[in-house]
């Protein structure tokens, strides 16, 4: 569900996210989870964070699913991080080109 809220992510003291696309996603009953357009993080006008590309997740018959990324600022960084997939179908659809940040992993939200 799209959220008209400004979401912001302070991370070793940088913003590296200002956003009013966040998508709340419910993924227990009791409380939603933001997940941020992937364009969000990777606009080249916050040069002061990092992503470094790790393992792809894949379905049983390979399909891509998500990569897991590394976020880093200056000497703090967190691998608590899913990229989905722009490839996704079906149910998962609305998790296309989604990003998944630990929330306890940013310094403030």
């Amino acid at each position: 569900m799209p959220s008209p809220r400004l979401i912001q992510l302070l991370f070793n003291g940088v913003y590296i996210a200002r956003t009013t696309h966040a998508r709340y996603v419910w993924e227990h009953p009791f409380y939603p989870q933001w997940y941020l357009p992937k364009t969000e993080l990777l606009d080249s006008s916050r040069k002061q964070l990092r992503i470094h590309e790790g393992d792809t997740f894949r379905t049983d018959d390979g399909k891509p699913i998500g990569t897991q990324w590394t976020i880093q600022v200056g000497d703090k960084s967190t691998d608590n991080v899913v990229a989905f997939s722009d490839e996704l179908t079906g149910k998962a659809e609305p998790l296309r080109g989604l990003v998944k940040i630990d929330f306890a992993s940013m310094d403030q939200w």
